[in-house]
């Protein structure tokens, strides 16, 4: 018989289920984020939830991408390195990590404690062997989070780390048929640009050679110049 811890965690992935799945058909990146974050906010009456993903420029970096409840990360466009920070540990560690009170904490982001952010609770989004960011969750108040709450938001992140990598290849392929759209409407462009040219070029030349058929048809004839 199921544990009332399994059963509650169960109903939870349950409940975010429907998302991810969808996310990986049709969500875009920003539409996928912004509805998980408000599932996970709602599921684990949370104050703050925020996702981070490794820079697109290569370097060993985080930023905010998504956020509900301390918006400036994004606004910001907070990066943070990995091995610095509370995110950055995550990643750099790739497992979960709890600090149940961040005012003896000194590795957090400065806006976290400028928003009254007591505890908190973060996992990392993994494909396979890659880390492609951080989930983490946080409380105004302190807060003792369960083995039952780590379980769970790490389930939802190998969920929408899966649906994350599906949503930005997605737009990646997206972009490029557009990219390909540009330069195909571009290349119809030039043809019709060079056979207008053409015609344009061609029909003073073909009367010129007109002219000089005559004139040579005229002189053979013997007829006087006009």
């Amino acid at each position: 018989f199921p544990t009332r811890r399994s059963s509650d965690l169960m109903e939870r992935l349950l409940a975010i289920q429907g998302l991810t799945e969808a996310a990986l058909s049709h969500l875009t990146l920003s539409d996928l984020l912004r509805t998980l974050l408000d599932k996970i906010s709602d599921i684990l009456g949370v104050d703050n939830v925020a996702v981070l993903l490794m820079a697109d420029d290569g370097s060993d970096a985080l930023v905010a991408c998504a956020v509900k409840g301390i918006e400036e990360e994004v606004d910001r466009s907070v990066r943070i390195p990995l091995d610095h920070g509370f995110a950055g540990r995550i990643a750099s560690e790739r497992r979960p990590l709890i600090v149940e009170d961040i005012q003896h904490d000194d590795m957090l982001n400065p806006i976290l404690k400028e928003r009254g952010i007591q505890s908190l609770l973060g996992v990392p989004l993994l494909v396979a062997d890659d880390v492609l960011g951080v989930l983490h969750v946080g409380t105004i108040r302190h807060r003792r989070f369960s083995p039952t709450d780590v379980e769970f938001l790490q389930a939802v992140a190998d969920r929408a780390a899966l649906a994350i990598d599906h949503a930005r290849l997605f737009e990646t392929a997206r972009t490029a048929r557009a990219d390909v759209e540009v330069a195909e409407r571009m290349l119809r462009a030039q043809d019709e640009f060079l056979a207008l040219a053409a015609h344009e070029l061609k029909t003073p030349l073909t009367s010129a050679r007109l002219a000089t058929q005559v004139l040579l048809r005229r002189y053979a004839e013997g007829a006087p110049d006009a």
